[in-house]
């Protein structure tokens, strides 16, 4: 082999090595096959999701609020390493503060980079026939999109307020029961900060949204799988 072939295979050899480091240690990979749950018990709220596939994800940050706009890291679990099989996860927290507790997961991987669950709600001690049990973000920049839990049918009304309580957008959702993925679209109003407020006759409940640009929209690419 003369000096120029060795030299063009030395150099195809540096390139292909680096392309197998590159796409090995690219970025991680996490797909959910039971999505994040809490659920009250008596010494705390029990946080619970499970993944089907994971590369690359060094860990998940637990992350807490009182009031779904400002989350705090209250606990970390390590992941369980690359694989491609279920791998079930749970953290219990002891420190319950108020009654409501906005709860989501911090998907850290080994890059550095992160990726946001969706945020679950739970009300402890609270007998209400309805209320919210997740939403996709409590930001958005078109559409706010959230699950709701009721216990019987009913018919429930939205109104969407400024901070000056002032009444932006309202409407109904008809036919509610058990469990329901439902969407406010707040594409017409201008980027703020508003209430939502859900009601029947007896029942309100009610989270704050900020309307942001695109931009300003967190990462919340994650797969949930079937």
């Amino acid at each position: 082999m003369n000096t120029q072939h060795l030299h063009n295979f030395v150099k195809a050899f540096i390139t292909i090595t680096c392309l197998i480091i590159f796409s090995t240690e690219g970025f991680g990979n996490c797909t959910y096959s039971k999505p994040l749950e809490a659920k009250e018990v008596k010494i705390g709220n029990v946080l619970t999701w499970e993944t089907s596939t994971e590369q690359n994800n060094k860990m998940f940050l637990v992350q807490k609020s009182n009031d779904g706009k400002t989350f705090e890291n209250i606990g970390e679990v390590k992941s369980k390493g690359n694989q491609l099989s279920n791998a079930s996860y749970e953290f219990l927290d002891f420190s319950i503060g108020s009654d409501k507790a906005f709860y989501r997961l911090s998907q850290v991987d080994e890059d550095g980079s992160t990726e946001f669950t969706r945020t679950v709600l739970i009300n402890r001690a609270m007998k209400n026939n309805f209320m919210i049990r997740s939403m996709r973000s409590a930001k958005t920049d078109a559409v706010f999109s959230f699950t709701l839990i009721s216990h019987t049918a009913t018919r429930l009304t939205y109104q969407v307020r400024s901070l000056d309580h002032t009444s932006v957008l309202e409407g109904t959702f008809e036919d509610i029961q058990k469990e329901n993925h439902l969407d406010i679209d707040l594409s017409a109003l201008p980027n703020d900060e508003y209430k939502i407020l859900i009601s029947n006759d007896k029942e309100i409940e009610q989270v704050y949204v900020r309307k942001v640009s695109p931009e300003e929209m967190p990462n919340t690419e994650f797969a949930i799988k079937n």
